[in-house]
């Protein structure tokens, strides 16, 4: 008599069927979980940076214009409206400059800086150039996401300060969570 060998030619089970669909499920919750995060990360740091280059172009903005600033002046009027220098509102006597980097004797551009009063979170550039200036007149946005900005000035008599020391903070609320940018620096006005 041959001796058979018994050979299993069975098929795959319901139950096993069924096991590795269970792990194939997790995989692909567990990789799903895994891609939220990393998107939900990648938002945050986009919100960061964004608020990163805000803060450092309104200070970089703030900061050249006071170091070419002949002095702090204590109001002006632009436009028809007032504003005067405060712990919020930064009013600048800036020489004119014309289109060949010279400057213009005895004239100058008068350059504002505060919170934009119907949407706080933008800083305003206000600039009223003379003639030949190469400034650009009117109402400029520099800075957004803005929570606060301070300045601080080296006298309490605006006029007569040399130094300032300005604070900018931009803030964003990304999934309930505020992240914020801060920068802070002090500056000297030009030596005329």
């Amino acid at each position: 008599m041959p001796i058979r060998k018994k050979i299993n030619n069975r098929g795959i089970t319901l139950v096993e069927t069924m096991i590795g669909l269970a792990i194939s499920a997790l995989l692909v919750v567990i990789l799903s979980y895994c891609l939220i995060i990393v998107l939900r990360l990648n938002e945050a740091q986009k919100t960061i940076s964004a608020l990163t280059t805000s803060t450092d172009r309104g200070i970089y903005r703030i900061s050249s214009s006071i170091q070419q600033s002949s002095q702090i002046l204590s109001s002006a009027v632009i436009s028809g409206t007032t504003y005067t220098t405060s712990s919020t509102v930064l009013v600048l006597k800036i020489p004119t400059v014309d289109s060949l980097g010279q400057i213009i004797s005895g004239s100058y551009d008068t350059v504002v800086y505060r919170r934009n009063p119907s949407d706080l979170s933008e800083l305003q550039e206000i600039t009223d150039a003379e003639a030949g200036s190469t400034r650009f007149d009117g109402t400029h946005i520099i800075a957004r996401f803005v929570t606060n900005l301070l300045f601080r000035y080296n006298k309490s008599d605006y006029t007569s300060a040399s130094v300032a020391t300005i604070f900018l903070k931009t803030g964003a609320t990304v999934r309930e969570v505020l992240k914020e940018s801060a920068n802070q620096t002090t500056v000297s006005l030009r030596n005329l």
